[in-house]
């Protein structure tokens, strides 16, 4: 389970209704913190520790993992990053800690003091920022963890998460901590798992806060994408059965510019399952698909109007926008597939930006539909700054797929897929080989392909995701990512399939 920071506050908040008080997390969170340190030490006497910490909740637990730290011999220092703290069980700890015997040094008052701390201590605890944290970091903060960093035999840990990181978002300030273990409280953020903030978490470790599980019952959660989950989404192939048991495709894609991106679509769909393909599109194009994809029937829109718009009406799913360009003609194709295409939709590249001209298109819609923007598209559905999607791709992700009721397959590093009814996903795979024109033109083929076969969006959406995040990482295995390209890429999909399979 991975909580956003809205969904640990609220598993925090349910715990309390269930008589679990905010100290006693408090309590078992320093602890949990403490025992991460002892397990690293074979005795805890005489080990200097310097604990880093804020005035908030994070701070108070490491004021309770200090006096812990005292209670069992070890010589702990509390450097306070903000002042003392002024409300809340945070003041309770800090008193404790005092109690104990633990000194207290102002960092901002005594800055040399506190980095001769940093300096010689063997542990280093960041429990400065929680999941609140948004901006940059202050002084004397940033200097702090700038000499920490400098201190390389330390042993660093982070409470909850590093200080620095937003944590449904993953952004890293400047001077962010650099954790080797990071003891993630009540559950992990999205912060733990993304490819631009994992690196500053180190190992990541869970411990059991004794919250019960009815807590996170109405809490924002997504789960990793997980092989095993989706082998079971991934019907078994009869061997009895014919081309019509799979589902009929319908792929409007490509123009005389860009008619790779329908090959590239048209390869991805095959290479997924579905029983009969059909690439409808200009002339040049279907030369192009006819030369690649012998398998694809071939539709030209234009000569052949009633047989595209009879296949949109047999088709089980189809695929709009690969390459398919933002002309009058294009809008036209857009009309006929809302009109005439009875199976699931899937949106992707000049599709989503023909959409974003009129986005109440999608009201009222009477087929279900997939949506497959990159950040930057997505910023232009929703009038977003790209940054703004960045810092905050997955609460937003799943904003939308209610608003607009429908799958909503946000595209990034880390990929997250999110349906109307809340269920979420992130994709925590495949690598930078796929920064490559094409790449999301395949992809689209896949998740179509899926849902060709009547597998239900959010499961169809999934498959694809992982399928075309595990070949790329196959194609890794063998080729420098500088060298992938997306027609690589498709000649691996076959073998992530079979894992998927097997």
């Amino acid at each position: 389970m991975i909580l956003t920071s809205d969904g640990q506050r609220r598993a925090e908040a349910n715990a309390v209704e269930r008589g679990l008080s905010l100290e006693t997390l408090m309590q078992r969170a320093g602890r949990a913190l403490y025992e991460q340190i002892a397990a690293r030490f074979r005795r805890m006497r005489g080990v200097r520790a310097a604990l880093l910490c804020g005035r908030g909740g994070n701070g108070g637990d490491g004021f309770v993992c200090a006096r812990l730290l005292r209670e069992n011999g070890a010589l702990p220092v509390i450097l306070l990053c903000a002042g003392e703290p002024k409300s809340g069980d945070a003041v309770t700890m800090y008193e404790r800690a005092v109690a104990a015997g633990v000194p207290v040094i102002e960092a901002a008052g005594h800055p040399e003091q506190a980095q001769a701390e940093l300096e010689r201590a063997a542990v280093i605890l960041d429990a400065v920022y929680g999941i609140g944290f948004h901006g940059a970091l202050t002084e004397p903060v940033k200097t702090l963890f700038e000499t920490a960093s400098k201190n390389v035999e330390s042993y660093k840990i982070s409470a909850d998460i590093p200080s620095g990181l937003t944590a449904d978002g993953g952004t890293a300030a400047e001077g962010s901590f650099r954790a080797d273990c990071t003891v993630a409280m009540v559950a992990k953020k999205p912060a733990h798992l993304l490819k631009n903030s994992t690196a500053f978490c180190g190992e990541i470790k869970v411990p059991d806060l004794g919250i019960p599980a009815e807590a996170f019952v109405d809490c924002a959660q997504l789960e990793a994408l997980e092989r095993n989950e989706l082998s079971a989404l991934l019907p078994a192939r009869d061997p009895f059965a014919h081309k019509g048991q799979y589902g009929k495709l319908a792929v409007v894609a490509g123009c005389d510019r860009y008619r790779g991106a329908a090959v590239l679509c048209a390869k991805g769909a095959l290479s997924c399952g579905a029983g009969l393909l059909a690439v409808a599109s200009g002339e040049k194009t279907l030369e192009a698909v006819a030369a690649h994809c012998p398998e694809a029937i071939l539709i030209d829109v234009k000569n052949d109007p009633k047989y595209f718009t009879d296949f949109l009406r047999a088709s089980s799913a189809a695929a709009i926008g690969c390459g398919l360009s933002q002309t009058n003609s294009a809008r036209g194709l857009i009309q006929d597939v809302l009109e005439h295409a009875s199976g699931t939709l899937v949106f992707d590249a000049d599709g989503i930006n023909l959409l974003a001209e009129n986005i109440s298109l999608l009201k009222g819609h009477r087929q279900p539909v997939i949506l497959t923007p990159h950040v930057g598209e997505f910023a232009r559905l929703t009038g977003l700054t790209v940054a703004q999607v960045l810092e905050d791709r997955i609460r937003l992700a799943m904003q939308y797929a209610r608003e607009w009721d429908a799958v909503v397959v946000l595209k990034s590093e880390n990929t997250v897929i999110a349906a109307p009814d809340g269920t979420t996903r992130l994709c925590t795979i495949g690598n930078a080989g796929l920064a490559k024109g094409g790449s999301g033109d395949l992809l689209c083929g896949c998740v179509a392909s899926f849902a060709a076969m009547g597998i239900a969006p959010i499961n169809a959406a999934m498959l694809g995701v992982w399928v075309h995040s595990r070949a790329a990482d196959l194609a890794a295995n063998e080729l420098p990512m500088h060298s992938m390209c997306a027609s690589t890429v498709a000649e691996y999909l076959p073998a992530a399939v079979a894992e998927l399979e097997s």
